[in-house]
């Protein structure tokens, strides 16, 4: 109860802070264009996890995560929906 802080707003939100994990669930536009701001603010090993964008928006996802030192760890899909939870990397290579 008093680990977890939700905190509503866009990714300036975090901006300056570290998380073991972010949950973000909105549309493709804003995922991609926030995902730098996720990926600085998550620890090394802390999961991101996206949702809100269809499934053939996946794609452009998954590479700017994988651009951004974040591994694709699962995806699930439902009625045309998806969701994906990407790793950062302890380092980058």
């Amino acid at each position: 109860d008093d680990r977890i802080t939700p905190i509503l707003g866009d990714a300036s939100a975090i901006l300056g802070r570290h998380y073991d994990f972010i949950l973000a669930n909105i549309n493709r536009n804003i995922l991609l264009n926030d995902m730098e701001a996720y990926a600085a603010g998550l620890n090394p090993g802390g999961t991101l996890f996206m949702s809100g964008f269809l499934e053939v928006d996946i794609s452009a996802i998954v590479d700017k995560a994988e651009s951004l030192g974040l591994r694709k760890e699962q995806q699930d899909l439902r009625e045309g929906w998806a969701m994906v939870v990407c790793k950062k990397q302890s380092r980058r290579a």
